[in-house]
């Protein structure tokens, strides 16, 4: 069964939801949610790195503190934009459950319970 979910969006999910059927949307929607718990957590803890000082009051420190920090602030922003792409595939993923025949609180409680991990390929339809 295929759902509005389903319609490509031309976004990084569209080959993702094409894998993606009643028996396996719940799980990939688990799998997906502690990714971005996971992510958020992980750029929260790289906080200190959005504002490095310089080694010294030096002109060579100072040039290389705005060198390194350019880099750094472009790697930050690289992991989160790929999170808002996890975070857009996990929403998709909800609103296909729901389009299933799931309700609200059965998703929210597949989300609270859990998964044991990755245990290989989703299930193709």
């Amino acid at each position: 069964m295929s759902t509005s979910a389903h319609d490509p969006r031309g976004s990084a999910s569209d080959s993702l939801i094409t894998q993606i059927n009643i028996d396996n949307v719940m799980q990939a929607c688990r799998i997906f949610d502690e990714q971005v718990t996971s992510m958020q957590r992980a750029i929260q803890n790289s906080a200190l790195l959005r504002n490095i000082p310089a080694c010294g009051k030096d002109i060579v420190s100072a040039d290389a503190q705005a060198l390194f920090q350019s880099k750094i602030d472009r790697i930050l922003a690289v992991h989160q934009d790929h999170l808002e792409e996890v975070r857009e595939a996990r929403d998709r993923l909800k609103k296909a459950a729901l389009q299933y025949g799931f309700t609200e609180d059965q998703v929210e409680t597949s989300l609270r319970a859990g998964t044991p991990g990755f245990r290989g390929p989703l299930a193709e339809s």
